[in-house]
């Protein structure tokens, strides 16, 4: 099996994004459940420095962070189990798998969307002073142009 020996470099994801040819395929996931990061990275609670030294030891070339408030309770489904090896049993919920949220006029007239006021990136300027802190000169910096 062949490891990768060069460190994550957001440059090649966006690259990659742009429609360019990177160096390699860049290593990204969406979501890595917390249980895994915590048993990763040996700790029981996780700071943004911490999801960020866990994106770095995984390899990835970024880190996904969404805007501040994005993520909304939809709970239309709802269950207990032991998800993963290193935790114990927990309940999630999640939406509808077989229909939308939305299936009438009255659905969307009622639907409980978040109030755009609430929704901001301080947890995206967070993440880049921690970056730049962390790893200088190894991720983009806030001025940067591509």
């Amino acid at each position: 099996m062949k490891v990768l020996r060069d460190g994550p470099d957001f440059r090649r994801f966006l690259s990659f994004v742009d429609l360019e040819e990177p160096d390699r395929v860049p290593l990204a996931e969406l979501l890595a459940d917390v249980d895994i990061k915590k048993a990763m990275l040996g700790k029981d609670a996780l700071t943004l420095e911490d999801d960020i030294s866990f994106h770095i030891k995984a390899g990835m070339d970024y880190v996904r962070v969404l805007a501040d408030r994005r993520e909304f309770e939809t709970g239309q489904m709802e269950k207990s189990h032991k998800y993963s090896l290193y935790s114990e049993q927990v309940t999630r919920s999640w939406a509808q798998e077989h229909e939308g949220l939305i299936k009438t006029r009255e659905d969307l007239e009622n639907f409980p969307f978040p109030n755009l006021a609430d929704i901001h990136a301080s947890t995206a300027e967070k993440l880049r002073k921690i970056l730049d802190r962390m790893y200088p000169r190894r991720f983009l910096s806030m001025n940067a142009s591509s």
